[in-house]
This record gives C-alpha cells, sequence and structure tokens, in this order.
C-alpha cells in the first residue's frame, strides 16, 4: 500500500521573486489608476494603466501556469512510478500456495 502524502499543488511552492515583483508592480498599478479615476484623470491615462495592468496579469499567469504545468508533470511522473512499483510487487507475489 502506498502512502497517502498530501500532493503538493502550484500554490504549494514558492512562487519566486519575478512572481512577488509582478505582483507588487499589478498592485501599484491598480492602485494608481483608481487614484487616477478617483481625480478625474484622462480616459488615456487610466488606459495606459489598464493595459499595462493586463500585460502584467498575463505575464503572472503565465509564470504561475507553468509552475502548475510542471506541479501536474512531477505529480503525473510520481503516480505512473508509484502503479509501476505495485504492478511489479504483485506480479511478483501473485498466488498464494496453499500446501
Amino acid at each position: 500500500m502506498t502512502p497517502d502524502f498530501p500532493t503538493p499543488t502550484a500554490l504549494d511552492l514558492p512562487l519566486g521573486p519575478e512572481v512577488d515583483d509582478l505582483l507588487l508592480h499589478l498592485r501599484g498599478l491598480l492602485a494608481v489608476r483608481d487614484l487616477l479615476i478617483a481625480r478625474g484623470a484622462s480616459p488615456a491615462e487610466v488606459a495606459a494603466h489598464s493595459h499595462e495592468a493586463e500585460r502584467v496579469r498575463e505575464r503572472l499567469s503565465e509564470l504561475i501556469g507553468g509552475r502548475a504545468a510542471d506541479v501536474r508533470g512531477r505529480q503525473a511522473a510520481a503516480n505512473d512510478a508509484s502503479r509501476s512499483d505495485s504492478r511489479s510487487f504483485t506480479a511478483g507475489h501473485s498466488a498464494a500456495t496453499i500446501e
């Protein structure tokens, strides 16, 4: 029987400095955009911040999505290895002899 350990998810892994920087940048862009709206800035200024925020979101999605795909790949490989190990064990011990 295989031990039942919790499988890691993308959120369990350290995200790294690039993701941290992008998250901070995104928060700043959104805060400034909201401030611009509150102060009656031109639509062009607001749109510029919105477009940059969207670009940062896309980059975050690429980084985090890639990390999630890596985790899923490692989980699948571990599951395949586990199934292979259990099959080889049961193949060697498939029949009990009664004497």
